[in-house]
């Protein structure tokens, strides 16, 4: 092993600077060890296969030859934060998100715009969690959910260092945990954790099935709409609830944010998108604790002020049982 010469003369002038680079460099070899070490022997996933994630622990798989880091930050009965990234962690960013029962993401493995990975969160406990790991090859092109927040680990002691960080630890027991820390920002962790919980309530559920039916819709034609319409009300649609402005009308899909209110309080907003401006915007708003890992409020403003979760249900119920999915939600009950 090749050692290096030690220049007395220097020594009191750059000792210190000298420990904090050598540092540096053991950190990145301790890491690349441990990425070719982790490597050997950790499967591969070509289909859809349940992988179990235990709390604060780390679990390894490869997709399409990148070596896969899937990390259970926080797990309970309904819901959970992970993080994915692909190994060494230090040469790259970290995806984060949160998932309820039930629930999926398409996520970005490299934190990139392009998912390569669909994670679906089958069940879960305060202990760990089972998570369904598909496979999305690059040729399908599918986006990273809009829940998902990309993440840049402050590697080395950058800038970023010094807010507010939540430390993922080593990627393995063999290595120390200096050696292996990412740094990743607790805002944006609060954040995604204060969504999981909003889309395990009742009015959260609701919202992630009026996204689906939103999502479908881009693909109602007048002729469809047409014949729709009259299975329903005897008859073709005149104006106003014709296809030109009903369309118009329509929501295509719907977003959510967080934001903080206070101390552990989050808004966790559900806004419609629209190419109307009389449709789109803020439609429910579920105030979250995270410090009690539950909703405290419910608000319904925009296109839903003034109507109740009953009311709201009871027009998804009608809508989702139109047989031609696509215009489904451009159909309003009687």
């Amino acid at each position: 092993m090749y050692k290096g010469k030690t220049h007395k003369g220097d020594h009191g002038r750059s000792g210190g600077r000298t420990k904090a680079v050598a540092a540096a460099v053991v950190i990145v070899i301790v890491a690349l060890v441990a990425y070719y070490a982790i490597g050997q022997g950790v499967p591969q996933i070509t289909q859809t296969q349940l992988v179990y994630v235990p709390v604060n622990q780390t679990s390894y798989f490869k997709i399409f030859g990148y070596l896969v880091a899937m990390r259970l930050q926080s797990s309970s009965n309904y819901s959970a934060v992970l993080y994915a990234s692909r190994v060494p962690v230090l040469l790259g960013p970290v995806s984060a998100f949160s998932l309820a029962t039930g629930a999926s993401a398409s996520v970005s493995s490299a934190g990139s715009q392009i998912a390569d990975i669909n994670v679906k969160l089958m069940s879960s406990s305060s202990k760990g969690a089972s998570i369904d790991v598909t496979p999305l090859p690059s040729t399908l092109a599918v986006g990273t959910s809009s829940t998902v927040s990309v993440l840049n680990p402050a590697a080395l002691g950058s800038a970023s260092s010094a807010n507010a960080v939540t430390v993922v630890p080593s990627l393995t027991t063999a290595v120390t945990t200096s050696a292996t820390t990412t740094i990743l920002n607790t805002g944006a962790t609060l954040k995604q954790q204060a969504i999981g919980i909003a889309n395990a309530t009742q009015v959260g559920t609701l919202m992630k099935k009026y996204k689906a039916l939103y999502n479908s819709d881009t693909a109602c034609t007048a002729s469809v709409y047409g014949a729709t319409y009259s299975i329903y009300y005897g008859a073709m649609p005149t104006v106003p609830n014709d296809f030109a402005n009903v369309s118009a009308l329509t929501p295509t899909d719907i977003a959510v944010n967080a934001t903080l209110v206070s101390g552990s309080r989050y808004n966790v907003t559900y806004s419609l998108v629209s190419g109307s401006p009389y449709t789109r915007g803020p439609a429910v708003v579920v105030t979250v604790d995270t410090s009690l890992s539950s909703a405290v409020g419910t608000a319904f403003a925009g296109m839903y002020r003034g109507l109740s979760y009953a009311t709201i249900n009871n027009t998804y119920t009608f809508q989702s049982g139109i047989v031609n999915r696509a215009c489904a939600a451009f159909v309003l009950p009687h």
